[in-house]
């Protein structure tokens, strides 16, 4: 069988990444990337966290400095999640200028659209993986040939 390459086309799939995973572990590394990308409630209150410590000390800072800052302490901060804070009025400023806003009331995540999007996306996508893990390699090789027309 010739080698699986990036011009592999896959009908009705979702965005252009052929991922294959071979066992939970693939799903569990992958799982763990898109909530790194599309977070939930976990990850942004760690990362709500992690900005009330460094901004007590510091006040003012950058996006950047605030997602380097993030890495170098091992905690995991995203644009997504920075702009989850911001549409609930936690996180002032622009990227040039970040300020932590103390809170008035409780928050409701769900009252992010941001938030709301990034789950839906997330779910989606976690749903994708679960039904790539249950293709076969013998279902692969019948779509490749199938696509080739042999």
């Amino acid at each position: 069988m010739p080698p699986l390459d990036v011009q592999f086309p896959l009908p009705r799939m979702i965005g252009r990444t052929l991922v294959l995973l071979y066992g939970a572990q693939d799903y569990e590394m992958m799982r763990e990337a898109l909530l790194r990308q599309y977070p939930d409630r976990s990850y942004l209150v760690t990362a709500y966290h992690f900005l009330v410590w460094y901004l007590r000390d510091h006040a003012v800072a950058t996006q950047a400095e605030l997602l380097a800052q993030a890495q170098a302490a091992n905690t995991y901060l995203s644009e997504t999640a920075l702009a989850v804070f911001r549409e609930l009025g936690l996180l002032q400023g622009n990227s040039q200028a970040l300020r932590i806003q103390q809170p008035v009331q409780k928050y409701k995540l769900e009252d992010s659209a941001t938030f709301r999007a990034a789950c839906v996306t997330r779910e989606a996508r976690l749903e994708q993986l679960k039904r790539a893990m249950l293709v076969t390699p013998h279902a692969l090789r019948e779509a490749w040939h199938r696509l080739r027309g042999e």
